[in-house]
């Protein structure tokens, strides 16, 4: 899972993530957060075999968590080997619309028995389709497979939604070469209250890359920080100790509109060293958050 992949994924999560903004730790200061050695991020010399990054998110109300990690297994020249590593689960996630569910949008059209791949059963009770099996689609060298646990979609007596129960779970890979690859599951838990479609959902996955040193800690688990995630809010610049360490904060307050979404901030806190973000603290929409990073060296 690349950079990109984390960034759609958590976003479809409620919002898990947009390069780190959703997210709520203590201030550095007053929070007693280990952050390891954060002076690793100074220079490109610093990576090493063992370099370890760690990101931990957690929402205060308990609706979900995510941990993602990053391990350096190999410096070659200029070249850096590393695994990114991935698990969470989000919980009562509704931005998901049931149309996508309709026959048109499903990998088959589950009404038409001669579309029904092998592997998969479909049990017709009306207008309800119970969907039960294992369906793999191939790309060469990569794949995806959907498996169909007890899978309850019901229609309106049209091609019309209605409602849509049971779970299904993806794994996908993507595959560069040998050396650069992704392997990633989600597994999805769905129920309709109020003809609103809710999803508990679980991830993980892992990826595999070499990239130079310039680019690595672009790829890596943390995340810069761009005031342009945060544009149509106003955005007030300090500066506070770690330790020995100046880092910069900035406050974020007013409405932010990303695509058709729109948040409220409140004394949005993002605490910035060497341009990543390691903690923030503050409201979204009304909604805590706790989250922090850490940079060592394992030997």
């Amino acid at each position: 899972m690349n950079k990109s992949d984390i960034l759609i994924i958590v976003c479809i999560a409620a919002v898990l993530m947009m390069a780190v903004a959703f997210f709520v730790v203590p201030a550095p200061n007053n929070g007693n957060v280990d952050h390891g050695d954060l002076t690793i991020l100074d220079s490109d010399e610093n990576i090493v075999q063992g370099l370890t990054l760690t990101y931990h998110i957690k929402d205060s109300n308990g609706r979900g968590h995510a941990y993602a990690k990053t391990v350096v297994t190999e410096v070659i020249g200029d070249d850096v080997k590393f695994i990114n590593t991935y698990k969470g689960e989000w919980n009562n996630e509704s931005d998901i619309e049931l149309s996508s569910f309709s026959r048109s949008a499903f990998p088959f059209d589950y009404t038409d028995s001669s579309e029904i791949p092998e592997g998969v059963t479909v049990k017709a009770e009306g207008d309800r389709y119970r969907i039960n099996g294992v369906f793999t689609e191939k790309f060469e060298p990569d794949y995806k497979k959907y498996t169909f646990r007890n899978l309850i979609i019901t229609l309106d007596g049209t091609d019309t939604v209605k409602s849509v129960s049971g779970q299904v779970i993806d794994e996908y890979t993507f595959t560069i070469d040998d050396e650069d690859y992704e392997i990633i599951t989600d597994t999805y838990t769905y129920k309709t209250k109020d003809s609103e479609l809710y999803a508990d959902w679980d991830f993980e996955g892992s990826a595999h890359y070499v990239v130079t040193k310039d680019d690595f800690f672009d790829e890596s688990v943390i995340y810069p920080f761009s005031p342009d995630e945060f544009e149509g809010a106003t955005i007030t610049e300090s500066t506070e100790k770690l330790g020995n360490l100046d880092i910069k904060v900035y406050t974020v307050n007013g409405e932010v509109r990303t695509g058709e979404l729109t948040e409220k901030y409140e004394d949005y806190k993002l605490y910035v060293y060497e341009g990543y973000i390691i903690s923030v603290s503050g409201k979204i929409d009304g909604d805590d958050w706790r989250s922090d990073i850490t940079v060592k060296i394992n030997n």
